[in-house]
């Protein structure tokens, strides 16, 4: 029996190969586990997905092989559609926040940024943004929007035509993650 693609229902664009759509969850998991790293999606099994893979398959307890098997395959497909439960933003990046928070605001009244986590995740952009552009500078993984952090958010935010106030709101975060996706 031949089985249209369904993108609907598969999740997957019909016009990714098996390997492309893999790389696609991986790299999409990788946003929320630090620890494996977000790999090309290319379509092409080479070095750098093999070791995301290993990452993945240690992360989930499975046999670090590198390769995709039947149960490694399984979870991909199982811990991202959990995260699909996730989604914020323009719909491209995940994270694991209610999606009841609006906005991102610094410490204070209304704060959504409660999870150490998500604010580690925006620290480390900072710090790639560090590593390649002289506008910003590294601030600690500490897990705490501080007043370091808001001021790294600012200058982002000038930067990219938008009001310097510090405040991570959910146009900031979108842009942001976009540059950063394209870094």
């Amino acid at each position: 029996m031949l089985v249209r693609c369904n993108s609907v229902t598969t999740g997957i664009p019909c016009h990714l190969r098996p390997v492309q759509a893999m790389q696609q969850r991986l790299r999409s998991i990788s946003r929320v586990y630090g620890d494996i790293p977000p790999g090309p999606v290319d379509g092409v099994f080479g070095a750098e997905t093999a070791a995301a893979v290993r990452a993945f398959q240690h992360e989930f307890d499975l046999p670090e092989s590198g390769n995709i098997d039947l149960a490694t395959w399984d979870m991909i497909i199982l811990v991202h559609q959990g995260l699909e439960g996730l989604r914020v933003g323009g719909g491209e990046h995940n994270l694991g926040l209610e999606p009841s928070c609006l906005m991102f605001y610094t410490a204070g009244a209304n704060d959504c940024i409660t999870n150490p986590a998500v604010i580690d995740i925006l620290q480390a952009i900072i710090g790639s943004l560090a590593d390649r552009y002289r506008n910003f500078i590294r601030i600690p993984l500490s897990g705490v929007y501080d007043e370091a952090t808001a001021g790294q958010v600012a200058v982002f935010q000038r930067l990219a035509g938008l009001p310097g106030s510090g405040v991570l709101d959910r146009p900031t975060w979108n842009l942001m993650l976009r540059f950063f996706d394209m870094m």
